[in-house]
């Protein structure tokens, strides 16, 4: 990771989609929390989302993975799943109510499986095996372990009130969207010579 910053490029991508996917998927519990007092109905309404986002993303892969990849290039798909997060995160803040953010959580989720990750994986391909056997198992263990307790810090920081929660993680979320944009372009750029190269 220190050696090659395309690699450390690949660990930006992974982890900080990980942070800001947790603070929302904070955010989206406590308001689940807040209105299903029981935990069976919770329960029951948190595996109503594991059935959304498995759908989506199925659905997805099936229908649009290959074809947004194969349309557009690896670079500009790379970039447009941080354009939707940001997207996602405005929607958050403007109307921070218990169903846009289940519908938030369920798109973002869904397209990181089917959209993200295999993008993600595609970056490997112009590297080592080295780095494909150290540093991609580190980035999916570790890396993805260290992501989600950075978003942890943040949502344990501004959990009260709510309101704080949801200004201060939004804010958090827009600009780590921004930066995970600029790094996805940066890596498609790299991507693009190192495969001609």
């Amino acid at each position: 990771l220190i050696r090659h910053p395309y690699v450390l490029g690949i660990f930006g991508i992974s982890a900080l989609f990980e942070v800001i996917a947790t603070i929302l998927d904070y955010q989206m519990k406590v308001l689940g929390k807040a209105r299903h007092a029981s935990t069976a109905d919770f329960a029951a309404f948190m595996g109503f989302f594991g059935q959304a986002t498995n759908t989506v993303s199925l659905v997805f892969s099936v229908i649009g993975t290959s074809f947004v990849i194969r349309n557009l290039g690896l670079r500009p798909t790379l970039m447009l799943f941080p354009s939707m997060l940001a997207v996602a995160v405005s929607v958050v803040y403007v109307s921070p109510s218990l169903w846009v953010l289940f519908g938030v959580m369920v798109a973002i989720k869904g397209l990181a499986y089917a959209l993200n990750n295999p993008s993600k994986e595609m970056l490997y391909m112009v590297t080592t095996d080295s780095i494909k056997f150290k540093a991609k198992s580190w980035i999916d263990a570790f890396g993805g372990r260290a992501s989600k307790a950075v978003g942890s810090i943040v949502t344990n920081a501004f959990k009260q009130p709510m309101s704080k929660l949801m200004l201060y993680g939004s804010i958090i979320s827009l600009s780590l969207a921004a930066s995970l944009f600029c790094i996805a372009s940066a890596l498609g750029d790299a991507f693009n010579q190192l495969s001609a190269s």
